[in-house]
């Protein structure tokens, strides 16, 4: 599948405390994934949402959208005869890889001053979680 970036948005960034993070906390890491698709503009996007708490507390939440523009070959390789547009599992697994990495590394610069600074978000293997094709009507 042929694309390019047409956008990466830092959408939300928010580090919700003042207090050092004690070296004993047990953060928890929690991730959604979003996708969403314009057949006007041929752009496919994917929303990543990560939050980090702390028992219940928030410690910090950063959303961010990657936008692709699908080639209209590809748009074509993928079209079904009745309309539908098909994005495989492995398409979407490279898609939300590419904007997962975009914000770990925007988020090793955004705490760099903040309590969070040692704060590491864990790599996340989408093959594992996207097993399904997303199906545009």
């Amino acid at each position: 599948m042929q694309y390019k970036y047409s956008k990466i948005d830092l959408e939300q960034f928010a580090v919700l405390t003042d207090a050092p993070i004690d070296n004993n906390a047990e953060i928890k890491i929690r991730t959604d994934l979003e996708f969403a698709y314009s057949r006007e503009n041929r752009l496919l996007a994917n929303k990543i949402t990560i939050t980090a708490t702390d028992n219940d507390q928030m410690l910090m939440k950063a959303v961010m959208s990657s936008y692709f523009e699908i080639a209209p070959d590809s748009i074509e390789e993928i079209s079904e005869d009745d309309g539908r547009l098909v994005f495989d599992p492995m398409s979407l697994v490279q898609f939300a890889s590419l904007n997962y990495g975009s914000l770990r590394g925007a988020l090793y610069v955004k705490t760099a001053n903040t309590p969070l600074k040692d704060l590491v978000i864990p790599p996340i293997y989408f093959h594992k979680i996207i097993t399904s094709a997303f199906t545009i009507e």
